[in-house]
């Protein structure tokens, strides 16, 4: 056996990895560590291995294991000793070279290419890594620092005012895709307006059947949990992954593409573009910050995919607030209108019947006795 070919990386109190890669495929071996009692346990306890070991893969399905993935997303946030820094990054970049390599079933990760506006933008995008696989990270929310969220408020106030200065200065850029609709058809008709719509429509669909069709769809990591994260995770895989062999020129070209592929979103108005351009040339300052410091791509993705993921967050509690401010707002406004009038009413049936009873005790007779 070739000992070039056999590594051992020792992670304290989780366990070790040993990867042989001197066969025709690579394989895998995980021990657990004695001292470990984590949920990994329960899984080591279901693969039905040999004792001790918790892992093994010498084929082509190794990557897709469960178990395998399980202990990947373990690793991404190994931190025993607390220091703020994770314990395993080079034994996951490793494990991902190690499978490119052997081109061992590693899912592919595809740009989007969905419709002919957004081929139309990524075919002015910088060039991607000679060759990427789809990135899972298991549960963001571990990973959230301080930091993120104390760049995120002042990215939010910049997008406001962002948004707020071009609208000031020029009105049309509130206009997005379904207000720009509803504009033409106020002009030359509602009929017409969707005449012209469902043509778009057929003749987009007709492009599109023209071309060949690969089978892929979108490349959401299926092993980082939840929406929003995938979402943050794919959008920093395209538009960031990469952005150390660019020039500054294609940095801002990126940037802006990163912009304009939101108005696919068809409510983002033009004046969301150029904030959304600054907030992507954020995120590429993260993302080769931090690949400058460890010299893992893997994990300069997960820090600018945070620092999106906790924006995004960010962003909608604000819009959250917002709008339970404005229902609170009507809600109140409503009660108060209906207590109004209420109580008007109260008031003026009182009066008159107050005015009645005056009138019914005070008749001209009574006030001749009176006299």
């Amino acid at each position: 056996m070739d000992s070039q070919a056999m590594e051992n990386f020792d992670i304290p109190h989780l366990g070790s990895v040993e990867i042989d890669t001197g066969g025709h495929w690579p394989s895998i071996t995980i021990r657990l560590a004695d001292d470990y009692n984590g949920d990994l346990r329960m899984w080591e306890q279901n693969n039905q291995l040999a004792p001790g070991i918790y892992f093994y893969g010498g084929d082509i399905n190794a990557i897709g294991d469960p178990h395998f993935t399980r202990f990947m997303e373990v690793m991404t946030h190994w931190d025993h000793d607390g220091d703020g820094v994770f314990d395993c990054d080079h034994i996951i970049e490793r494990l991902d070279e190690v499978f490119v390599m052997f081109d061992v079933n590693a899912v592919p990760f595809k740009r989007p290419d969905s419709g002919v506006y957004t081929r139309w933008l990524m075919r002015h995008m910088p060039r991607e890594p000679e060759r990427h696989i789809l990135y899972n990270y298991g549960e963001l929310r571990p990973h959230f620092k301080r930091w993120h969220y104390a760049g995120a408020i002042p990215m939010l106030v910049l997008f406001i005012g962002l948004v707020y200065a071009q609208t000031t200065v020029a009105p049309f850029m509130r206009l997005s895709p379904l207000s720009g609709f509803a504009w033409t058809a106020d002009r030359i008709g509602f009929l017409w307006a969707w005449l012209i719509l469902i043509a778009a429509i057929l003749l987009l669909r007709v492009i599109r059947k023209s071309e060949p069709a690969d089978g892929k769809g979108r490349s959401f990591g299926s092993h980082t949990y939840g929406f929003f994260n995938k979402a943050a995770v794919y959008e920093e895989q395209a538009f960031r992954e990469g952005a150390e062999n660019w020039s500054r020129e294609e940095r801002i070209k990126s940037h802006l593409i990163f912009g304009a592929i939101h108005q696919t979103n068809l409510f983002y108005p033009l004046a969301t573009i150029l904030p959304l351009a600054v907030g992507g040339a954020f995120l590429t300052k993260v993302y080769l910050h931090s690949l400058e410091k460890t010299g893992f791509r893997r994990t300069a993705v997960l820090e600018a995919s945070l620092a999106h993921r906790v924006y995004n967050r960010m962003a909608l509690i604000s819009i959250a607030l917002f709008v339970s401010v404005m229902v609170s707002s009507l809600i109140i406004g409503s009660l108060l209108a209906l207590v109004t009038f209420i109580g008007t009413y109260i008031a003026i049936g009182t009066a008159a019947r107050a005015l009645r009873h005056i009138r019914h005790n005070n008749t001209p007779q009574e006030l001749v006795r009176a006299k």
